[in-house]
């Protein structure tokens, strides 16, 4: 399999941003999916397109813990459960994010998705003029098409396999961070060791969607995927530490919040 442009196409086009990030089709605008040799890897896709492409990831060359081990099977065998790839919601958080920064943002800034599951989002950081690097445990997670940008635009976005509480000095500050619905799946025991490893590699801000509840999905792979369940003033405490808390976003009480956040001075 190869991807070709169409015909009058420019050669780094960039996704249009879908109206349903979860519903969009498994191919890029311009980008025409053609069979072919070389060596492929075979990807899943919602809801049910497949796509077979050259794998161009990034390695992290991390060596984890046992309980990092645990977690790393743990999400491979959730990632390939259709249901929670189709219904994940590491994207709704985007679009208040960038209109948030809108003013701070400028075109050639770097973002860091921590925890990026499918990485739907990256549609719209890419059609705002970011450059992404998306980070997760999971070297599953990405959905085919954000898999096949990482191939074509290896300049604006690209994959780190990473642990969030063991990140290697490889992966680099960015401008900015996004870390929507993650943090909930942590240990306990972890979470101040992640938001202090995070702080230090942003340099502007950025933004955390955080659960306050427990889920049903872990019951599929018969296992527990949200870690720590706690409520909202004890989330605000705890990145209240490494960044400044400027404003909040969507919520639903008592079950999901959102902050919006400065990396403090000094």
């Amino acid at each position: 399999m190869e991807f070709r442009y169409k015909d009058g196409m420019d050669q780094t086009p960039i996704p249009n941003v879908p109206q349903n990030l979860t519903d969009r089709p498994c191919q890029s605008p311009g980008i025409e999916i053609v069979e072919g040799g070389g060596s492929i890897a075979e990807i899943q896709s919602p809801p049910s397109t497949t796509l077979s492409l050259e794998l161009s990831l990034r390695p992290s060359g991390q060596l984890l813990s046992d309980i990092g081990y645990k977690e790393k099977e743990k999400y491979i065998k959730m990632w390939d459960v259709p249901v929670y790839r189709h219904t994940s919601p590491g994207s709704n958080l985007s679009l208040d994010f960038l209109r948030y920064f809108a003013k701070e943002m400028q075109v050639g800034d770097t973002l860091a998705d921590f925890g990026c599951g499918t990485g739907r989002a990256a549609h719209m950081f890419l059609e705002r003029g970011l450059n992404v690097n998306l980070i997760d445990i999971a070297p599953n997670c990405l959905d085919g098409e954000i898999q096949a940008l990482t191939l074509m635009m290896p300049h604006r976005i690209t994959f780190t396999e990473a642990c969030l509480w063991e990140l290697t000095s490889d992966i680099e500050s960015a401008d900015w961070l996004y870390c929507c619905d993650v943090m909930e799946h942590l240990p306990e025991a972890y979470v101040e060791q992640t938001l202090a490893q995070l702080a230090q590699r942003n340099k502007k801000g950025g933004c955390f969607q955080i659960f306050l509840q427990d889920e049903p999905f872990g019951t599929l792979i018969e296992d527990h995927l949200h870690l720590t369940i706690q409520n909202q003033e004890w989330w605000v405490e705890k990145i209240s530490k490494h960044w400044d808390i400027i404003g909040y976003g969507p919520e639903i009480p008592g079950m999901r919040f959102s902050c919006f956040v400065a990396k403090k001075s000094g």
